[in-house]
């Protein structure tokens, strides 16, 4: 598997603050690389601090563009640090690991710039994804497949997708819409909303926020909280329910 790295491309932009006028230096590192898609392939993302974006393709291949970023007001330390910034790719079966990283040598001071990543994602709809996030935003827009996601303080937004879905989420915001499968949630503190859903979802949130837009007769939701405000909305009709709840609450086709 061959990796194409781009010339690192350095420039700079002015950012103001209020009580100053300090120019951040950019520097950014693109890599660049192509994989043949097979059947019941699937891509893992181990992500920091990240935006990752997956667009689905016609074409039989997974295609990734990833970019590696550093800011700061010098820009010898934003060269300097964005070295420290790693992008690993492997291939162990059926799936494709990508891992960004910060790594230091022995004596090495960590980074003093912001680094960020930013992941442009293009793969067959039936491509399975798996993503283990912290800081990061993902969008994940038009796919039929398996979503597995653990992540924290960071935010989810799936649109127009069927298949199954688990989650574990702490502090964060997850937004699906269009959803139909089996989906299961389980967050920590964390804020849900669901708008035009089918299928059967399964969802444990503990003092978190639940949103539920939709006809409730698409739909099985079973919720287990404690101390989570859930707020639904009937499309049909535009009634709207809320509660506090502490306990179990069954809504959809099963609704008792």
């Amino acid at each position: 598997m061959k990796l194409k790295f781009i010339i690192v491309c350095l420039f700079s932009f002015g950012s103001f603050c209020l009580l100053g006028q300090t120019e951040l230096q950019v520097v950014t590192k693109t890599i660049e690389n192509e994989i043949k898609f097979k059947d019941n392939y699937s891509i893992h993302i181990t992500g920091e601090k990240a935006e990752i974006e997956f667009v689905k393709t016609d074409e039989n291949v997974i295609r990734f563009t990833v970019l590696l970023i550093a800011k700061n007001p010098d820009l010898n330390q934003a060269k300097v640090d964005i070295e420290k910034h790693e992008f690993v790719v492997d291939r162990v079966g059926k799936t494709v690991y990508l891992r960004n990283f910060v790594s230091l040598k022995s004596g090495e001071e960590k980074p003093e710039s912001n680094l960020k990543v930013e992941y442009l994602i293009y793969a067959p709809i039936s491509c399975n994804i798996s993503l283990e996030n912290k800081f990061c935003t993902t969008i994940v827009n038009g796919f039929e497949n398996e979503i597995e996601v653990n992540s924290s303080l960071s935010n989810l937004n799936i649109k127009d997708h069927s298949g199954t879905l688990q989650i574990e989420d702490f502090l964060g915001e997850i937004n699906i819409e269009n959803g139909a499968g089996n989906y299961e949630i389980d967050a920590k503190r964390s804020a849900i909303k669901l708008k035009n859903i089918k299928g059967e979802f399964k969802i444990e949130s503990k003092y978190g926020e639940i949103e539920i837009e939709g006809d409730p007769s698409l739909y099985n939701i079973n919720i287990k909280g404690s101390g989570s405000e859930v707020k639904y909305i009937e499309s049909i009709n535009g009634k709207v329910h809320s509660e506090n709840l502490s306990g179990e609450l069954q809504l959809g086709e099963n609704q008792k």
